[in-house]
């Protein structure tokens, strides 16, 4: 069952509902963070809006990435089976 939970990103307060455990927001969250600050480390002045956008898309490439090298071991396994 969703419950709604507030998140702090970027020192503004947010409201989500949610049915992951504590734990597990805890940990996306400290990710989202961590990319938060990979991003601001690389110099420059951005507004928080776009830093959330770059903290997205970087975050969804990686996603992406990581989908794609899983359809390439699904598909070396098959021909490894078949």
């Amino acid at each position: 069952m969703k419950r709604s939970v507030e998140v702090n990103i970027l020192g503004q307060s947010h409201t989500i509902k949610t049915d992951i455990s504590d734990k597990e927001l805890s940990d996306i969250l400290q990710l989202l963070d961590n990319k938060i600050s990979e991003i601001q480390g690389q110099g420059g002045t951005v507004t928080t809006y776009k830093l959330a956008i770059l903290a997205a898309l970087s975050t969804t490439a990686e996603q992406y990435n990581f989908f794609k090298k899983i359809d390439l071991l699904i598909n070396k396994i098959s021909e490894v089976i078949n």
